[in-house]
């Protein structure tokens, strides 16, 4: 069958549009973004947008740039703001029983490409659905895509995200405690700066030590198990074209 769209609604901050689409026989509701950056139409648009999708009787997904975030970690920089655009998408959330679709990539989607301490990140593309939506496409997700020029990442949704093999668990090496250059790596790593909560800045602190401590084992001594697995291998290979011959 594929995908047909139809276009129900557009003004200068959302386009709506009925999609059709496999696996399903009835039309699903797709609603694209661009929040007004200015606060004073903010109010106006959240009442539409929450408007118009309770008025839809079928499964739907709302997908943009929200100029906003949810929750203090979907910024890094700047003043740390809770204030009313915060409050406008929790509340959207509550009220139409929105689901967060997950995303790959960077955390952030967005920066206003300043140096030092004046730069600042947020992720302001988002992806909402709700329950029916979900169930029809379990495996939905959102890909951060990189970008090289635009202040924006450009976000993919994916109705069918392919699953990735799990990172292999972090485990710290006792002969690390060996080299005293791994006490400066952890240091450093616990004196980045994080803005937050409590418990977010203690995650990210954590995040950081154990990425610096892999790039430093790297460094200091190589991949040590890939690296004693190709030298079994080789043993193994040498071992089968040249056998050792016995003496009787």
């Amino acid at each position: 069958m594929g995908v047909d769209l139809e276009v129900v609604f557009s003004d200068d901050n959302v386009i709506a549009a009925l999609i059709y689409s496999d696996p399903v026989r009835s039309p699903w509701l797709l609603f694209c973004i661009y929040g007004p950056p200015r606060k004073a139409k903010r109010k106006r648009f959240w009442a539409k947008l929450e408007e118009m999708v309770k008025a839809f009787s079928g499964p739907w997904v709302v997908f943009g740039d929200f100029n906003s975030i949810k929750e203090l970690g979907e910024k890094k920089g700047g003043s740390n703001v809770f204030g009313s655009s915060v409050n406008d998408l929790r509340s959207f959330m509550n009220n139409t029983g929105a689901i967060d679709l997950e995303f790959s990539g960077p955390v952030f989607t967005w920066t206003n490409r300043r140096e030092g301490l004046a730069n600042i990140k947020e992720r302001l593309d988002q992806c909402f659905c709700d329950h029916e939506w979900q169930n029809i496409f379990p495996k939905a997700g959102i890909r951060h895509l990189s970008n090289s020029n635009s202040d924006h990442n450009p976000t993919l949704m994916d109705t069918y995200m392919e699953e990735t093999a799990p990172d292999r668990p972090f485990r710290f090496e006792a002969m690390w405690t060996k080299e005293e250059s791994s006490k400066e790596v952890v240091e450093n790593a616990w004196l980045t700066s994080v803005e937050g909560s409590q418990g977010y800045r203690l995650a990210r602190k954590l995040d950081a030590t154990k990425r610096d401590l892999k790039r430093w084992n790297k460094n200091c001594f190589g991949i040590s198990r890939e690296r004693i697995k190709e030298l079994e291998a080789k043993i193994a290979r040498l071992q089968v074209s040249n056998p050792t011959r016995g003496k009787f």
